[in-house]
């Protein structure tokens, strides 16, 4: 809620003070999960979630080049990898367009 005042009467009656809000599906999660393991330099269980061609193509090619390790069902960016942390990671979120630009770019 932005307002103060409505905020503030939210809470006094118990309720949550948020004016809307966005439901999670289970495969949000885990893709959620998958993004913070990667970007935090840890392993990622890739095993639960299904990626587009497209983004197989570019982790295979990221695979050949050395920046990603790939095990049977795990994935981590390895340091010559790191500058690349971003687009790696943007390959498992599900509501990315290629075509649309909504916040800044990785280079």
């Amino acid at each position: 809620e932005k307002n103060a005042g409505r905020y503030r009467m939210r809470l006094s009656q118990d309720r949550l003070p948020a004016a809307l809000g966005v439901m999670r599906t289970r495969d949000d999660r885990e893709r959620a999960m998958i993004i913070e393991d990667l970007l935090c330099d840890r392993l990622a269980d890739v095993s639960m979630v299904a990626l587009a061609p497209e983004a197989e193509q570019v982790l295979a090619a990221c695979e050949a080049l050395g920046l990603v390790d790939r095990t049977a069902n795990g994935l981590k960016i390895t340091a010559e990898g790191r500058p690349y942390a971003r687009v790696i990671a943007a390959q498992f979120d599900a509501y990315r367009n290629g075509g649309l630009r909504q916040s800044s770019q990785a280079v």
